[in-house]
């Protein structure tokens, strides 16, 4: 995929925002700054995030090419899918597509073994399987040595699977993790609505159901606040 960077600097100065606005939650300035001088490609949740800000559809500032345009597409079913529920969709379509893993990048990897977890966990009710997945998605290195929202996400998914296996001290300890990934975390927006959605009511029915209700209270109008939004 060809990015069109001095496009993306047109839009962004015609809705008068600066570098920082637009990478605040997202990215860094730098890699705002590089896309629009040099056309550096980030990974392709950065730039639907980018392109979800400024308004646009993600093909008015890229020349597609074909692998990366069938890998966005893929993650983005996978997406839906997994917000409503559809595990057992989103396994066929993981079996249908077949991707290879090679032409991903770091962080489209991860991606693609959190989805591999969430299906081994509903699908095919692996917990083994499922925590191979998640695992293989919190060993992966990372360049910057921060976190990044597939990893808050696959922290809070582990949470659930020890929850369905009725293991409450271990789920207690992932589903605090992921919040306290979450607070420290620089860039929430990055994380796609019903995900983010998802992890604050997963954790609040785990706290409730556990009788921490003072947590879970909180939590609750956390998620509130998100929908409000």
């Amino acid at each position: 995929m060809i990015i069109l960077g001095k496009k993306i600097k047109k839009i962004r100065k015609q809705q008068n925002l600066t570098q920082k606005d637009l990478s605040q939650g997202i990215c860094t300035q730098v890699t705002i700054s590089k896309i629009e001088n040099y056309d550096k490609l980030p990974n392709l949740i950065i730039l639907n995030n980018i392109c979800k800000r400024l308004g646009i559809p993600i093909s008015e500032v890229c020349i597609e090419n074909s692998n990366d345009h069938s890998n966005y597409v893929f993650f983005k079913s996978l997406e839906e899918l997994c917000d409503n529920q559809q595990y057992q969709l989103a396994q066929q379509l993981i079996e249908k597509h077949n991707p290879k893993v090679k032409h991903f990048t770091t962080l489209e990897t991860k991606y693609y073994n959190y989805f591999l977890g969430l299906t081994q966990l509903y699908v095919f009710k692996s917990l083994e399987d499922s925590l191979y997945y998640f695992n293989l998605v919190l060993l992966m290195e990372n360049p910057t040595a921060k976190i990044d929202f597939v990893d808050v996400l696959t922290t809070n998914a582990i949470g659930v699977a020890y929850q369905l296996q009725k293991d409450s001290v271990k789920a207690h300890t992932y589903f605090e993790k992921s919040i306290k990934q979450l607070q420290k975390f620089d860039q929430v927006d990055a994380i796609p609505y019903q995900q983010l959605l998802h992890l604050y009511l997963n954790t609040t029915g785990f706290f409730n159901s556990n009788q921490h209700y003072a947590k879970a209270f909180k939590l609750y109008k956390q998620a509130h606040k998100l929908i409000q939004k």
